[in-house]
């Protein structure tokens, strides 16, 4: 008998599917599912048992053989043996993943007469394995009992039912059976061997994990999902829907594609489906199209996502109404305490009043005293997810007492003209026209000085870097300042003043060339008054002293930095040519220079540091007699 071991080897792929044709087993390639994932399970146990040794089985990997004998063989005194193989394989990489295929490839090392063959795979209920106690056979997978074709070859058996079983079961581990068939075990010419080797056994599982979408993130423009009909008012000119999908497949994080679907909750069978790119871990949204709806009508919607292989449960249903209509008209703007108009002496908070003027829909109200309504900027997290705030709570905005009703607030206006911009909000946050309302008020604004002194023109000269004291002092006639707020540019700070009213401070003089300093008060009763402001020209070019003399007679001039980090400094007179000179240990340095001429001068002076940059400047004018 001539025993065959000629290897001619397949390639064992992720991608092939198995079919039967004459008993015998064929592997053909064939396109993958679109995302789903092909590897191999772990192989956790293979033991072949031997008739000969009943009651122990052989470790192949452990033994480190090169093959594994099946069916019948004999051994070097020619004593007969027969064999089979079980083999177990982790599938805990798997759980919760949908399995679209799974296949059992082995190679066959040598067989005995290629013209005999019968190869039977089982599934069994798994276990240690010997002769007198083997697992028990479940269900037969496959049978290879076709005389032709490539001989030894690799044998393929398709085991996708049982995969898919065993998972969703929980099963952690699934085991098979390779054996001869049992009416012909026993014949060695049946007799062939599997090889060991790092692919000559392998299970391959294609598998893909669907995707997931998350329903207690769903959104309607920013605001949470309302879970009953007819839902939160939306504006009809700008439906945003956004969803947080999630996939655990990190091969699939850039596949996700999400459905949207829309319809009105009185005509369900009006669905229309939107298709758009979503992303894995960050929340994704629709812009549905305005001419999809009806306003006052009420809409439902869901979303899903697909990663190319699977769809995912499509969320709950999130529901909203309509709205493109805004508030029709004006607030109506009223005030006992100021008004319209009217000067008043001011130092006294006051009440307004804005109502709906007869618009059944406003709920609530914007003010602004510039009339730049600002848009309300929604919040998100690091994954996109919107953080939802009610814009009522935002400064600037007033709810109504009820829809169609009315908002009383108590207010300081910020200055001496003043004009109040107000303009209704529906639920939905549409906007209606504006109202204005005029408050004249007598000023009150608190006064400041700088080192001691006023400044009529409200503009103070000052060093760059300088320590000022600033003193505050109170508007006369109005109720007690318990607090001043001033700032510097926009720095703020707070300070409260001492019993006759007054506060000093110390700042220092940076920030913008022209830094605006300013102050305002807030009295005992509430009131807060305008700002008063002035303005600091922040000198920082180099401070120049001058000696000067007549015609013929050397002048002196001391060059002192005003900014931090002057090492040299660079100057020229009368724009002529450049000269340079370092700055001493306490950073001044002194130059001379000889007038020839009578008359205007002028030296001009940069600060240069340790890099050799030109900073700023200075010009000095002086005159020669």
């Amino acid at each position: 008998m001539k025993i065959s071991t000629t290897r001619r080897r397949l390639s064992v792929s992720v991608l092939t599917t198995v079919s039967a044709v004459a008993g015998w087993m064929t592997v053909t390639a064939i396109p993958a599912a679109a995302h789903a994932y092909g590897d191999r399970a772990p192989l956790t146990a293979w033991v072949y048992t031997d008739s000969r040794d009943a009651h122990n089985g052989v470790d192949v990997r452990d033994a480190n053989l090169g093959t594994a004998p099946l069916g019948a063989w004999r051994d070097a005194e020619g004593k007969h043996h027969l064999s089979r193989s079980y083999v177990t394989f982790d599938l805990t990489a798997y759980a919760g993943k949908k399995i679209s295929a799974a296949n059992l490839y082995f190679e066959e090392r040598s067989v005995a007469d290629c013209s005999k063959r019968s190869v039977e795979v089982w599934s069994t209920t798994g276990g240690a394995a010997t002769w007198a106690n083997p697992p028990a056979e479940v269900a037969l997978l496959g049978a290879d009992r076709a005389g032709d074709g490539l001989c030894p070859r690799i044998i393929a058996t398709p085991a996708t039912d049982l995969v898919r079983e065993a998972v969703l079961a929980g099963r952690s581990t699934v085991s098979f059976e390779i054996r001869v068939g049992a009416d012909v075990e026993g014949d060695a010419e049946y007799g062939r061997a599997i090889l060991n080797s790092g692919n000559s056994i392998v299970l391959s599982v294609t598998s893909n994990t669907p995707p997931t979408v998350d329903s207690t993130k769903l959104f309607n423009r920013g605001r949470p999902c309302a879970s009953t009909a007819p839902g939160n008012p939306i504006s009809a000119g700008s439906i945003g829907l956004s969803a947080m999908f999630a996939d655990a497949d990190s091969h699939d994080t850039n596949n996700l594609t999400a459905e949207w679907a829309i319809w009105p909750t009185d005509q369900p069978d009006l669905r229309r489906v939107f298709t758009e790119r979503a992303r894995n871990g960050y929340q994704s949204g629709l812009f549905a199209p305005a001419s999809l709806f009806t306003s006052g009508r009420s809409y439902a919607w869901q979303a899903r996502v697909s990663d190319g292989s699977d769809f995912s449960d499509w969320s709950t249903t999130c529901y909203f109404t309509a709205d493109g209509e805004s508030p029709a008209a004006e607030p109506v703007v009223t005030s006992a305490d100021f008004p319209e108009s009217e000067w008043l002496p001011g130092g006294t908070p006051g009440k307004i009043t804005f109502s709906a003027n007869g618009v059944a829909d406003v709920v609530g109200f914007q003010y602004d005293w510039t009339g730049s309504f600002g848009v309300p900027v929604g919040q998100v997290d690091e994954h996109g997810t919107p953080i939802w705030r009610d814009p009522f709570d935002l400064p600037g905005y007033l709810r109504a007492d009820a829809p169609g009703g009315t908002a009383t607030l108590t207010l300081s206006p910020p200055g001496n003209v003043n004009v109040l911009h107000v303009r209704s909000i529906d639920g939905a946050g549409n906007v209606g026209p504006e109202a204005r309302y005029t408050i004249l008020v007598a000023d009150t604004a608190p006064r400041l000085t700088v080192d001691g002194m006023a400044s009529p023109s409200g503009v103070y000269e000052v060093d760059y870097g300088s320590r000022l004291t600033v003193r505050f002092t109170p508007h006369p006639g109005i109720s007690p300042i318990v607090e001043y707020t001033y700032r510097l540019d926009d720095r703020e700070w707070t300070v409260t003043p001492g019993p006759d009213g007054t506060a000093e401070v110390t700042i220092i003089a940076e920030g913008s060339d022209v830094a605006e300093l300013a102050v305002r008060g807030r009295s005992a009763n509430g009131w807060v008054s305008p700002e008063y402001k002035v303005f600091l020209w922040l000198l920082t070019g180099p401070k120049v002293t001058a000696t000067v003399n007549g015609v013929g007679e050397e002048a002196v001039f001391v060059l002192a930095p005003r900014l931090p980090g002057t090492a040299a400094y660079t100057y020229q007179f009368d724009y002529g040519e450049y000269a340079t000179v370092p700055a001493g240990q306490d950073g001044t340095a002194t130059v001379t220079w000889t007038p020839t001429s009578a008359g205007s001068h002028v030296l001009t002076v940069w600060a240069v540091d340790a890099d050799g940059n030109w900073l700023t400047y200075t010009d000095h004018a002086f005159d020669v007699e």
